[in-house]
């Protein structure tokens, strides 16, 4: 830390209170709004082949897993783009948060198995999507992985794998074992013996019936060549003790309408992203999805019956007339409403709640990002992947981050896009600033976006197309001022004296 004595002249009568004006400094404000620093060096520790030189694609879920007051990390990998059989499977990685450095502790935490041969994490699979919840309400969190194209393959392989977190196993936490018997096999087999496959691409939990357990909705695609049965999207339920069964046929009826035509909610093309969020302030659970590609194409939401929870016969597209590709839900204009952040096809954009007709479905307004120039581009780049709703510089307001590599469509060159929100409410401007763009790099498949240090502020890792990198959050620079015991302690009225200050820079 630095410290620099300031002078000051005051006038006051009898009592000295002091109102410093400061005549010189050396300390300077960030230059952007927000300011990382690369620290990846001293922030993981793995091989690099996971790790600094991972070229795998790669999807990030965090939390306090071991339940020791810290966010880990969990990263599930694949062969970039859409791609199936063994040669696309890869293992995935556990990072627990030691001390403010990820390490890798799959081998210790998560390689076991109930099934015979299967190593966990250490299992290749064709993981797509994670998401935690504590499935058995333990007070542990849980997890599931999305699966995709494992045509072909044991049903433990090829269908969503459920792992139970151990919690304390003789006082020491006994991490994850991958549980195949609490997913059911609501398919059954194909012509050559084994389960027909699905192809999962996201997956969110949540309570949709009010039972007091998290449930689980899990988005399907149609792309990667033939498969032996169109899964569609699935509605699992829990049983109470964290069993699933498909529950898709009992709770959805009606269809949803986009361009003039029906289609059951479920359907998907390709099912990027889903959600499961109170969209309409009923306080119940409703269902987010984006199907992108191919008809049907839209951002809909099914909405929860109040009266009778955990039934969906009214759905509604967001907004007409998009290409979606990824959405992300969170509330952008602090008004307690759940807004939608979009990936598009074309223009990025971001979907305002303005409140609910008349049946009591949200409307939205949809809203462009704008763009300073100079490192911050004049555009969103063209086609993108995830997206990111977190507040970055602790204003109160949450930002966007938008990543740039398109799961389905080659091409790392593109660069992702981090919106500063203005705050300027009720429609707030979302802005990519002129910024120094190092945090910004090119080919990004995900970002994980939470305060690996401990320090308040939230840090960025960052899944590339040729690695995995850190970027810690540098806190703006404040003052401590301290007034010396050597100033008097009150002046004449008519006099002047000068005042002597201690600033130190934090």
């Amino acid at each position: 830390m630095r410290q620099k004595p300031f002078t000051s002249i005051a006038g006051v009568c009898v009592l000295l209170v002091v109102s410093v004006f400061f005549v010189s400094t050396d300390v300077f404000a960030q230059p952007d709004w927000v300011q990382f620093t690369d620290e990846t060096a001293s922030r993981i520790t793995a091989s690099a082949d996971v790790s600094i030189s991972d070229t795998a694609e790669k999807d990030y879920i965090w939390g306090d897993i071991d339940n020791d007051g810290d966010i880990d990390l969990i990263c599930v990998r694949k062969q970039p783009f859409t791609s199936g059989g063994i040669q696309a499977f890869r293992t995935n990685v556990l990072f627990m948060n030691e001390g403010g450095t990820l390490v890798d502790r799959t081998a210790e935490y998560a390689s076991a198995s109930d099934v015979a041969g299967d190593n966990g994490f250490l299992t290749p699979t064709n993981d797509r999507d994670v998401m935690l919840g504590d499935f058995n309400n333990d007070g542990w969190l849980d997890f599931v992985t999305a699966v995709t194209l494992a045509d072909g393959q044991p049903k433990h392989i090829s269908y969503p794998r459920i792992y139970m977190n151990l919690g304390l196993v003789n006082g020491n936490w006994g991490g994850f074992l991958h549980e195949d018997a609490r997913m059911e096999q609501f398919e059954g087999n194909a012509p050559n013996g084994t389960p027909h496959a699905p192809r999962f691409c996201s997956v969110d939990v949540g309570d949709i019936d009010g039972d007091g357990d998290v449930d689980i909705y899990i988005g399907d695609y149609d792309s990667g060549g033939a498969q032996t049965l169109d899964f569609n999207d699935r509605l699992l339920l829990n049983d109470g003790t964290g069993f699933f069964t498909d529950g898709t046929a009992i709770v959805f009826s009606g269809n949803i309408v986009v361009g003039g035509s029906p289609f059951p909610f479920q359907q998907s093309a390709f099912g990027m992203a889903s959600a499961i969020v109170d969209m309409n302030g009923d306080n119940i659970l409703d269902i987010v999805k984006d199907t992108a590609l191919n008809p049907p194409q839209y951002v809909g939401v099914a909405y929860n019956t109040p009266g009778n929870v955990g039934s969906f016969s009214a759905h509604k597209e967001s907004f007409p007339s998009m290409a979606p590709y990824h959405v992300t839900i969170g509330d952008l204009n602090n008004d307690g409403a759940n807004d939608v952040v979009v990936t598009d096809d074309a223009a990025d954009s971001f979907l305002l709640n303005s409140g609910n007709d008349a049946n009591g479905l949200a409307n939205f307004n949809r809203f462009l990002y704008d763009f300073a120039g100079g490192t911050g581009a004049t555009g969103d780049d063209g086609f993108g992947g995830n997206s990111i709703i977190a507040d970055l510089d602790n204003d109160g307001w949450n930002d966007v981050i938008i990543t740039d590599v398109d799961v389905d469509i080659a091409g790392c060159n593109r660069r992702m896009h981090i919106y500063h929100n203005l705050g300027n409410a009720p429609n707030v401007t979302l802005r990519q600033e002129n910024d120094g763009g190092l945090w910004r790099p090119n080919g990004v498949h995900d970002v994980a976006v939470f305060d690996i240090n401990g320090d308040g502020w939230k840090d960025m890792v960052i899944g590339t197309c040729t690695g995995t990198q850190i970027f810690m959050n540098e806190a703006p620079i404040g003052l401590n001022m301290t007034i010396p015991q050597t100033n008097p302690g009150q002046v004449p009225c008519t006099d002047t004296v000068e005042v002597n200050v201690l600033v130190e820079a934090f």
